[in-house]
Order: structure tokens, then C-alpha cells, then sequence
């Protein structure tokens, strides 16, 4: 009886949590104004999250569903939607990409169909939500411990060495150069909790890694984000990891925002922000005392983070569809990936990218120019269902998901195949919620491959 009346309990919050997640925020947003909502959305997605985060540390949270795919999305999109809400229609930031000549601000307060984006945006937040109840007790079980095999000395010159030669600048090259140190990357820390029994002693190779992938992403904020999350991965892993709220892991969190954030100003100060006279990248780090107290620190920060520009290109190309300037494109964006192998000279019908498609019809001259505008993965998918978006969300994730606890519930040690497709697809599915396209997230793991299993070879030679 008493473990009956605990699991109607349990039952019973989960439907509270989820009716506050979805209904609350959606009845308000059917009787607010529409200029009020533009404004103050953001409340919104922060209520969401609130609820997201009260579920979080009400459950048993691994680091196998902290680092899912689904988690990270519904993190990215919360964190993202409650800071773009709010900087948007207040025109904070640089907005240096847009050459359009109303600006940001005023083409977000000009989109016509804001309420209904707004609903099927929440809508869509719950169907990861969802997504993630769903498969959470998959996920208690702890991946398989690392055993000691291979060094790690060699496989960490090869990053270094990769690092170093991307600067020659070849261009045949550059495709590879981040898939595979990334992938070599993967292989390298597990060994790194071996031969070192603590954080401190693992820090310098940390510091190696970091600098090296500076060197060659430092025009990529995502790209370093991927290696800090790799570490965090590990670095929890290796203390068995649940979510509770303890001074010791805000800690060590905040210690992490920190590093992710001093190099974002580094590499945001290479590429320009704040026209520092900056001789080699590595030098950025010398100025980033100065870019604070610079007067465009607040809307270049906000820049770098991209908090504008992903919420704006997100709800502008659902409003560019809603509105028929852009044509319902019925699925076609999500299996461009099976064309990716066919050129376009031999397959004209061959679909063309979201990011193509919103950047040619919204800014053409942008476009012609060879620039692009990413489009969040909910604007993609209102592009391709309209209002059946939340739906693909959802079933999409579900997919995913599947694969990830197909994944990792079968590999048995931390140097296996599957060990890196599900680590790699986990911890770069930000780039595919960004709007970088199903196609690219699905070919970086496929060209890190040969480097992963070159290494694995070379290593374990006897």
C-alpha cells in the first residue's frame, strides 16, 4: 500500500508539473496582447523553465540523461528563448551580421503572427519535456568503467599537431580538421581519468586542449563548447555525477560558465569585437580586461552569445511561413541528408537547406555575399509541418532518443564505435537545434570516424 500511495504521488506531481508546464503559459498567452507578449515572452519560457528545473532536482538525474541529446536541447532552447525574448525587442546587442535597413528590433516588433510562434514554441519546449520523462529511468544505469588501456601522450600531440597545421590554411582540409580532433579528443578522456586520480592533475591536458582548439575555432564559439562539454561529461562521469543542488557543484558549474565565457570574450576579441590590435589570437586573452570595461560590452556580449540573433531568425522565418513567403516545405529539409551523396547538377530536385532558403528570401544581398542566417530548429520545423511543428519535435527527439539508449546501453567499454557515435551526436546536438541542418550533424561524427579508429589502432599496437 505505502509503495502504491508513493507511485500515485509521484503520478499525480508529474501531471501538476506538466499541466504548469503547458497550460498556464499558453491560457496567457490566448488573452495578453499581442505588443505586450513581444515584450514580455520571456516570462514565459522562465516559468518553463522553473518547472523544468523543479523536475530536475526531484528526480535521479545521471549524468546519461544530463548529457542526452534531448536534455541538452531542451536546455539550449529554454536558456536561449528566456535571454532572446528579452534582448530582442529591447535591441540590445550589435546585430553586426543584418544589413537590413529597419534593424532587428523593429522587424520583431513588425511579425504578424507572433502569437501563434509564441504557442507553438511553448508547445514544443513540452514536447522535449515529454521526450525526457519519457526516458528517464532508461537512463540510471552508469556507462561501463573506463579501463586502462592505451596511452594517452600520443593521441594528445595529435590534437596539438592538427591544431597547429589548420593554420596553414589549406582548404581541402578545413572540413576534417575540427571532426577530427574532436573525434581523437573523445578517445583521449577516458585515458586522462586513468593515469590521473584528480581534477587538478588532469587540468594542464585540459588547458592543452582547450588552447589547441582555440587555435582553430576561435571564429567558432560552438565548436569550443562542444570540448568544454566533453570535459564536463568526463570530469562528472567520473565522480558519479547526480544533479543536487550542493555549494560544491554550483562550484564547480559556475567554474565552468566561467571558463566557457573567458573564452568566448578571447575569441569574440580575435575576430575583431572592440577593434583591438591584436597581433595572433592567443594575444585576445591579454585584452579581455579592456572588452569589459569597453562601452559595447553589453550588446557585443550578447552578440557573441548569439541570444539575438537565434531567437530573432527563429520566430522571423515561422512569420515569413505563417505569412507565405516562404512555401510550406513538407519534410523536405529533413531528408536532405540522404541527398547528400548526389550533386545538384545530377539531381536538380535535390532539397536545399533551411538556412539557404530563410537567408535568399529574407536578406538576398546578405546571401549573395555568401552570408548565412542559421534558423533554430522550431522555426524549421513550423517551415516543414506548420502547425503540426510540435508534433515532428517531438517524434524526431523520441527517434533519437531511441538511438542514443540503443547506444549507450550496449557498448562495453569506452573505446568502443558506439561509445563515439553517442557521445559525439550528444554532445554536438546543439548544432543541429541551432539550425546547422540534420545533414551536418549527422556528417561530422561519419568524418571523425577514420581519425577515431586510426588512433584506437596506433594505441593499442602491441
Amino acid at each position: 500500500m505505502i509503495v502504491l500511495s508513493k507511485h500515485l504521488e509521484r503520478s499525480q506531481t508529474i501531471i501538476m508539473m506538466n499541466y504548469l508546464f503547458i497550460a498556464v503559459p499558453v491560457v496567457f498567452c490566448f488573452f495578453a496582447d499581442e505588443l505586450w507578449l513581444k515584450y514580455n515572452s520571456f516570462y514565459f519560457y522562465f516559468f518553463q523553465y522553473l518547472v523544468f528545473l523543479f523536475y530536475v532536482v526531484n528526480n535521479k538525474i545521471t549524468v546519461s540523461v544530463l548529457f542526452s541529446p534531448t536534455f541538452i536541447t531542451a536546455n539550449y532552447f529554454l536558456i536561449y528563448f528566456i535571454a532572446g525574448s528579452y534582448v530582442t525587442p529591447r535591441d540590445i546587442g550589435l546585430n553586426s551580421l543584418f544589413s537590413f535597413s529597419e534593424g532587428m528590433a523593429r522587424t520583431f516588433l513588425n511579425v504578424k503572427n507572433y502569437r501563434e510562434i509564441l504557442i507553438l514554441f511553448l508547445i514544443s519546449n513540452w514536447c522535449l519535456f515529454l521526450v525526457i520523462q519519457k526516458n528517464i529511468r532508461i537512463y540510471t544505469v552508469w556507462p561501463p568503467s573506463v579501463k586502462k588501456e592505451g596511452p594517452f601522450i600520443v593521441p594528445l600531440f595529435l590534437v596539438v599537431l592538427i591544431s597547429l597545421f589548420s593554420l596553414l590554411k589549406i582548404e581541402i582540409f578545413n572540413l576534417w580538421i575540427y571532426p577530427g580532433m574532436f573525434a581523437i579528443t573523445i578517445y583521449i578522456m577516458p585515458r586522462l581519468l586513468n593515469r590521473f586520480s584528480n581534477f587538478i592533475t588532469r587540468l594542464p591536458c585540459y588547458c592543452i586542449l582547450l588552447l589547441s582548439f582555440f587555435l582553430v575555432s576561435y571564429e567558432s564559439k560552438r565548436e569550443l563548447l562542444y570540448v568544454l562539454l566533453l570535459i564536463l561529461f568526463f570530469e562528472l562521469f567520473d565522480r558519479r555525477f547526480e544533479i543536487k543542488f550542493t555549494f560544491k557543484n554550483s562550484l564547480f558549474v559556475l567554474m565552468c560558465l566561467s571558463i566557457f565565457l573567458f573564452f568566448i570574450m578571447a575569441m569574440s576579441i580575435a575576430r575583431g569585437y572592440g577593434n583591438f590590435d591584436v597581433e595572433n589570437v592567443l594575444v585576445a586573452f591579454f585584452y579581455i580586461g579592456d572588452y569589459i570595461r569597453s562601452d559595447i560590452f553589453r550588446d557585443a556580449i550578447v552578440d557573441n552569445l548569439e541570444f539575438s540573433g537565434v531567437y530573432f531568425d527563429t520566430v522571423n522565418c515561422a512569420d515569413y511561413v505563417l505569412n507565405n513567403q516562404i512555401p510550406t516545405l513538407l519534410g523536405s529539409t529533413f531528408i536532405k541528408p540522404l541527398f547528400l551523396p548526389i550533386p545538384r547538377e545530377l539531381f536538380p530536385l535535390k532539397p536545399e537547406s533551411m538556412i539557404n532558403i530563410y537567408t535568399s528570401t529574407f536578406v538576398p544581398g546578405f546571401y549573395s555575399r555568401g552570408g548565412s542566417l542559421p534558423v533554430g530548429f522550431y522555426g524549421e520545423a513550423i517551415a516543414n509541418f506548420l502547425f503540426f511543428a510540435p508534433f515532428a519535435v517531438y517524434f524526431l527527439f523520441s527517434g533519437i532518443e531511441f538511438l542514443y539508449k540503443k547506444l549507450i546501453v550496449s557498448f562495453e567499454t569506452l573505446t568502443s564505435v558506439k561509445y563515439y557515435i553517442a557521445l559525439f551526436l550528444s554532445i554536438t546536438i546543439v548544432q543541429f537545434a541551432r539550425g546547422s541542418g540534420l545533414e551536418l550533424w549527422i556528417l561530422y561524427p561519419l568524418l571523425g570516424l577514420p581519425f577515431y579508429l586510426l588512433v584506437s589502432y596506433l594505441s593499442n599496437r602491441k
